[in-house]
């Protein structure tokens, strides 16, 4: 098995769209990616974050914040996917 498969990554979503956001996440836990958190706010993604200590990757859609907002945030540790 190579290196790249055995890679876990720690994952937040931030979806609005529930039935969107359930499959990426079944797509993501089924390649061993690890869930999280699922933010259903930007305060609640705040809260997470702030809370946190590891590092992860935040995968969110357009209608739940725009990267400029995200920008705002000043979370350096943690990368953003739209």
């Amino acid at each position: 098995m190579s290196e790249v498969t055995d890679l876990k990554l720690n994952i937040v979503t931030a979806i609005l769209n529930s039935e969107i956001e359930e499959e990426v996440s079944a797509l993501l836990y089924s390649q061993g990616c690890n869930i999280l958190y699922r933010a259903i706010s930007v305060n609640s993604l705040v809260k997470f974050l702030v809370s946190n200590d590891k590092a992860v990757t935040i995968l969110y859609s357009s209608n739940f914040t725009t990267k400029k907002e995200l920008a705002n945030l000043h979370i350096k540790k943690d990368i953003f996917i739209e």
